[in-house]
């Protein structure tokens, strides 16, 4: 039996309250990883929700970190670099929005979607790859995207084209920064069983009914799914692996013809 130990992994992860991130989270401590874990809830009340998720260590801290204000971010990175100089891994799992129709979404809720659900993961990489490259470190960033990222999607076109961009900036700085070692790769879930889109997957029946239609197993994803493709792409199996889209999403992606 493989075992995966990731005692040396120290991590750092934003949306770190949302809602695939408490099977994450539970994957990465049960494999030894210490995690600096960040949202924008305030501290108290972050660490009471995170301590009912009953997780299997208390290897970690958690850090407020607004991920769409620059001086948040400066301030999350920093102060976890303090405390964990070996820093090593990002996880971004920030991100996320309702269905939003084009016609009937606002010009500046159009950006704060896209500001949110792409500059969020930009300017948190910019940050640590800057601490990474000054200490020389091989670090590894992996980035939550989605299978609308490249799978056009109806009442999306803020969403998607920003989780497209992202695969899009991962695979640059795949290159950009292998010669350092430092990684980047994705992460592209399909329709998770939990948060917004188990939500609108159980309130819209046009969705409902699209979704069912576009999944060959016929049935959405488990969050422990996601879990295990975190915990596999951050471990020392995967370390071959950069500049890749990895997608759990039931079959989803596949190219359909009818």
């Amino acid at each position: 039996m493989i075992s995966i130990n990731l005692h040396n992994r120290f991590i750092f992860i934003t949306g770190g309250l949302g809602a695939i991130a408490e099977s994450i989270l539970r994957r990465l401590l049960e494999a030894g990883a210490t995690l600096v874990i960040t949202d924008l809830l305030p501290v108290d009340e972050a660490e009471r929700r995170l301590e009912g998720y009953n997780l299997p260590s208390r290897n970690w801290r958690y850090l407020r970190c607004d991920v769409t204000d620059l001086t948040s971010i400066a301030t999350a990175v920093g102060e976890s670099f303090t405390l964990h100089p070996e820093l090593d891994c990002f996880v971004g799992l920030a991100g996320g929005c309702a269905l939003h129709p084009f016609a009937s979404t606002s010009p500046t809720e159009y950006r704060r979607i896209f500001d949110y659900n792409y500059y969020g993961h930009v300017d948190v990489a910019r940050s640590i790859t800057q601490h990474w490259t000054e200490r020389s470190i091989a670090g590894h960033a992996v980035f939550t995207t989605s299978l609308v990222g490249s799978l056009p999607w109806v009442d999306l076109s803020a969403y998607a084209p920003a989780k497209a961009a992202i695969e899009m900036f991962a695979k640059c700085l795949a290159l950009e920064f292998a010669t350092q070692g430092i990684r980047f790769n994705c992460i592209a879930p399909g329709h998770v069983a939990t948060g917004s889109s188990l939500k609108v997957y159980d309130e819209d029946q046009g969705y409902r009914s699209l979704v069912d239609r576009a999944i060959p197993l016929k049935r959405l994803i488990r969050p422990e799914s996601i879990a295990d493709a975190f915990l596999w792409l951050i471990s020392s199996l995967a370390q071959d692996v950069n500049g890749q889209i990895i997608k759990v999403d039931c079959g989803a992606s596949i190219p359909k013809v009818g």
